[in-house]
């Protein structure tokens, strides 16, 4: 993850240069997909990461408050939590073009389960 967050933070200095859209339109073009590719990867896990505190944070409230409907709320949220790092994980396993292809079948498959 820090590789791409890194990535991610010289793609966009590179665009935040002066003289960037004086740039050849191909190589801004090259600047702009590795910005995006590395967005698709770091923004998913980051707003996980951001969800698992929220849920932490939310289920300590609830213990205080012994509240058994948030704690059944945050059970829900704990699931949803748990199938977006299984699809996070995926798509770690598959980067390749040709894996992103499989991983879509994959992900098909078992959301139809």
């Amino acid at each position: 993850m820090e590789g791409n967050q890194k990535r991610l933070q010289i793609e966009e200095e590179k665009m935040s240069q002066a003289g960037f859209w004086n740039l050849p339109e191909e190589q801004r073009n090259i600047v702009i997909q590795n910005l995006k590719q590395a967005r698709q990867i770091v923004e998913p896990i980051v707003e996980l990461k951001q969800n698992i505190e929220d849920t932490c944070i939310l289920f300590e409230m609830a213990c205080e408050e012994n509240s058994i409907e948030e704690l059944q709320e945050i059970a829900n949220e704990i699931e949803q939590n748990q199938i977006a790092l299984q699809s996070l994980t995926l798509q770690a396993t598959f980067q390749e073009e040709d894996d992103k292809k499989m991983h879509s079948s994959l992900f098909k498959l078992v959301l139809a389960e």
